[in-house]
């Protein structure tokens, strides 16, 4: 199974991992390994219409029908007069001899989008650190967004500089997984603790499936919804660190002119303290 996040217009791709050698301490682990599965929902991180222990079910995703509006819009690039029918089979035929891929519990998408380094203010990024930069290498894009992963770190840019966090319950981040020809996308919002003094939740929502290698429309319309989320990932992504930065300057604007006002109260005791006056 492939899977990727969308959140911006550059991609890069996953780099290949080493399998780790079996020994009675460590293995590589699977998705589909049951301390993988405990450790998802140990951290909030709920498959698409999970119920809770007291029968709560989590909450429906806020903004979906704009959402689903923006998937809709027409691609120029999938147009009859850019993709033809022998793409389409060209398409299918890659699609049987593509080879099977293990899934792997790590955050490694085939490709993802993301922020470069440049655009985020050093203070916003310093602050924040390892909830937006989720990789090592450091000409790797930002926020790595898959899945909850990528949820985290937009929560993280949306909520800097506030007092309290806030959760609107809408969907900034979207992956999708691709499996035997059929395309799954995702929406990934991030939404307010459920108990006091609780962590906030990572629930997930299919947005629709589009079966890639049926006929040529099928394939129009899955393509252009999974670009088009894409776009869409990345106007927020962008929105929301336009605003971190923003908040990062005018902090250090307001530090400036109260160190630059204390100096010149400071002088202003010494001259004081120089001239006492007449008695």
């Amino acid at each position: 199974m492939a899977s990727k996040s969308s959140v911006g217009p550059q991609s890069q791709g996953s780099q290949s991992e080493k399998a780790t050698s079996v020994s009675s301490r460590s293995r590589r682990s699977s998705a589909y390994d049951d301390n993988f599965e405990r450790h998802l929902f140990h951290h909030n991180m709920y498959p698409e219409g999970y119920e809770y222990p007291d029968g709560r079910s989590t909450p429906d995703l806020c903004g979906m029908d704009s959402v689903h509006q923006a998937l809709l819009a027409a691609r120029v690039s999938l147009s009859p007069s850019q993709f033809s029918d022998s793409g389409f089979r060209d398409f299918k035929r890659k699609n049987k001899t593509n080879p099977e891929e293990e899934v792997t519990v790590k955050p490694v998408p085939d490709f993802f989008d993301g922020a470069p380094l440049g655009a985020i203010d050093k203070a916003v990024m310093h602050e924040l650190d390892r909830k937006i930069i989720s990789t090592k290498h450091a000409t790797a894009p930002l926020a790595r967004f898959d899945g909850a992963n990528g949820s985290r770190a937009i929560d993280a840019l949306q909520n800097y500089g506030k007092d309290q966090p806030e959760y609107d319950g809408n969907p900034y981040t979207f992956s999708s997984t691709y499996h035997d020809g059929t395309l799954k996308l995702y929406a990934h919002p991030v939404t307010a603790p459920s108990t006091p003094n609780g962590t906030p939740e990572y629930p997930m929502a299919q947005i629709n499936t589009w079966g890639m290698t049926g006929t040529i429309n099928t394939f129009r319309r899955g393509a252009a919804a999974s670009r088009n989320a894409r776009d869409l990932a990345r106007r927020h992504r962008d929105s929301f660190i336009e605003n971190a930065n923003t908040k990062s300057r005018e902090a250090r604007s307001r530090t400036r002119r109260n160190e630059e006002d204390d100096a010149l109260q400071g002088q202003i005791a010494d001259a004081c303290d120089d001239n006492p006056g007449d008695d």
